[in-house]
């Protein structure tokens, strides 16, 4: 650094010296327009010797360079225009047109100078060829990058596409990036500084609106194997997968495309238009959720069967019971999540707890979620009551502010020693960048923060390979014991919706591979007999959760009627409580589940 700074004032002295000793001997050293050139010349020399000193993080070299060729042109153009004036006797009576020499100064950069071709001042020559230089190399600047970027993406072939760098973009196209999978982007603000982040990391990217046909073929839309819309508008995203369909449908390579919608009740209703689910072997769009793949990942990074069985709870006579305190759209989700896969060994409901003083997150959706959980409102001091076997606190705010509040309050209360918490992030900047790593938070090694963009927006979580791969050989399963079933498909052909029912039974098999060791090695341990009728009623209960959260009904038309209408109608036979299911029905789901178990695991269970 010292070198590079001694080097700059070495250059800034010569600069400096160079245009008074030369204009010592030539005829404006006489004129009234010598203060002109000596000021500009200094002024010029000022900006040359403060700009070493200048963060110049964000300013690149090619930038730098160009700034100073074109500074440098205009003065020695100035000095060089007067002298040529003055030698010529262009100038009567000791006058000088000013505004011409602007204008030839100025047009030196348009390679259009009239200046005569005899008699030209030493600095008039340099400053020519400065100014033609820096024209040129301002136009390479311009194109060369675009230039650049279309040459490569003409070689990229399955590389992803990221429609807006906002937080979630970014943080997208760098986990793709990570993983060695080429991303161009598509960035319609050119002042974001993630466009910057994402080139350095080995990413291109396209400044202008994802919407566009030209822009969307400019970044390789025909050859590339993913699209994922995340530019902070629902309906410009969506709008970006319907150009999308519309452009590969005679394509010949397969493409998924991603939306991001941010309400989930608004992702539900998208689900329904026929882009969703018009599936080809060509093209496969789907939408995902923030708060929906939050709260999976959550259940699946800290799972609550583990946290109670970490706490000494007996799962197989106790149910599994968590705390969720936020009032917006996450804590909704866990809530579903909860419903959808919290079923456990004790065949109990899951419990979850609200707290009184928090505003409730899930009012419109509380009769439906009631039949398959329980939920009680408490307050937080009761929270360390031991008697309540609460496996963990999670705190998910929208407000960043309000989250952190509450966290500090429950610390004050001493909750944390009681119960794991935790903290959800709505950002990884802002406060959880300040408090993440303070000492305050040191002092409480129970309480975990979980970054919501950070966890959610990755490669192997939107591309789940490994969970998928499970949910299609579930769904083979299925498929081979019920030949007349109206989902009797490939599934690249099934629809979104059917697809999402597969990954649920993924995900609960990992749940029910670790309810299986504890009643393998519990005291007492149970036979495989048990295990297996304990985990039909799992996955069961499961089942129902899923299909009344659909909106599935059970049903109750006497007369025949078809699997496809039942499947259009949601209506459901069997949509019941193991109960009240009769003993064939029950017979049936255990030996399903066996022999999936064999088929899936022949070595899990012996």
């Amino acid at each position: 650094m010292k070198r590079k700074l001694i080097l700059s004032w070495i250059g800034i002295i010569l600069y400096a010296a160079f245009i008074p000793i030369y204009i010592r001997g030539s005829s404006v050293i006489h004129h009234d327009s010598s203060f002109i050139v000596f000021g500009l010349h200094a002024i010029i020399t000022i900006v040359f010797a403060v700009f070493p000193f200048v963060n110049k993080r964000h300013i690149s070299i090619n930038r730098i360079i160009l700034s100073y060729l074109a500074m440098m042109s205009i003065d020695f153009g100035v000095a060089g225009i007067i002298e040529k004036q003055l030698t010529l006797k262009l100038a009567q009576h000791g006058s000088i047109d000013y505004f011409d020499v602007v204008y030839q100064t100025l047009s030196l950069f348009s390679f259009a100078s009239d200046a005569a071709k005899e008699n030209v001042p030493l600095v008039l020559n340099i400053a020519r060829y400065t100014a033609v230089t820096t024209t040129i190399a301002l136009l390479l600047t311009i194109f060369a990058s675009k230039l650049t970027n279309w040459l490569r993406v003409k070689f990229y072939a399955n590389h992803v596409i990221i429609c807006g760098l906002s937080e979630a973009g970014s943080r997208m196209a760098k986990s793709f990036l990570e993983k060695g999978i080429p991303v161009v982007a598509i960035e319609l603000d050119s002042q974001n500084n993630e466009t910057e982040n994402i080139k350095a990391l080995g990413g291109i990217v396209f400044q202008g609106n994802a919407y566009d046909e030209l822009i969307l073929k400019d970044a390789g839309i025909e050859r590339s194997k993913y699209v994922i819309a995340v530019t902070g508008n629902d309906e410009l995203n969506i709008d970006i997968v319907s150009k999308v369909s519309r452009l590969r449908k005679v394509n010949k390579t397969s493409l998924v495309c991603y939306a991001h919608v941010q309400e989930s009740a608004k992702k539900r209703l998208y689900r329904q238009h026929e882009i969703f689910n018009d599936i080809t072997d060509k093209f496969d769009a789907r939408i995902f959720n923030l708060f929906d793949m939050s709260a999976r990942q959550i259940v699946h990074q800290y799972p609550p069967d583990s946290d109670a069985e970490n706490q000494g709870v007996n799962i197989r006579d106790h149910s599994v019971r968590i705390m969720v305190a936020g009032d917006g759209a996450l804590a909704n989700a866990l809530v579903r999540q909860t419903a959808l896969t919290g079923h456990y060994e004790s065949l109990q409901k899951p419990l979850v707890y609200l707290d009184q003083a928090v505003k409730n997150p899930i009012n419109a959706e509380s009769i439906t979620l009631k039949q398959i959980i329980d939920i009680e409102t408490i307050a937080i001091e009761k929270s360390c009551d031991g008697n309540l076997a609460i496996s963990r606190l999670i705190i998910c705010f929208d407000n960043e502010v309000e989250g952190y509040k509450y966290l500090t309050r429950i610390l004050q209360l001493g909750v944390d020693k009681s119960i794991p918490v935790l903290f959800c992030a709505p950002h990884s900047a802002g406060l959880t960048a300040l408090f993440r790593g303070s000492a305050f938070f040191r002092d409480f090694p129970r309480v975990t923060f979980f970054d919501v963009v950070e966890n959610v927006f990755q490669h192997h979580v939107l591309i789940d390979d490994e969970n998928d791969d499970l949910a299609k050989r579930i769904h083979a399963y299925y498929r081979s014991i019920y030949p007349s079933n109206p989902n009797d498909r490939t599934w690249e052909q099934l629809t979104e919706d059917i697809r999402d029912s597969n990954r649920l039974a993924a995900d609960h098999m990992k749940i029910k591979e670790r309810a299986a060791d504890r009643l393998r090695n519990g005291t007492p341990s149970c036979s495989e007999g048990e295990i297996f009728n304990i985990l039909a009623q799992m996955e069961h209960n499961r089942w129902f959760a899923e299909k009344v959260l659909a909106g599935y009904v059970k049903e109750i038309h006497s007369g025949p009627r078809n699997a496809i209408e039942q499947e259009v109608r949601k209506l459901h036979p069997l949509l019941l409580r193991w109960t009240e299911l009769d003993s064939e029905n029950q017979q049936a789901n255990v030996e399903r589940i066996k022999h999936l178990y064999q088929t899936l695991h022949p070595n899990h269970i012996a």
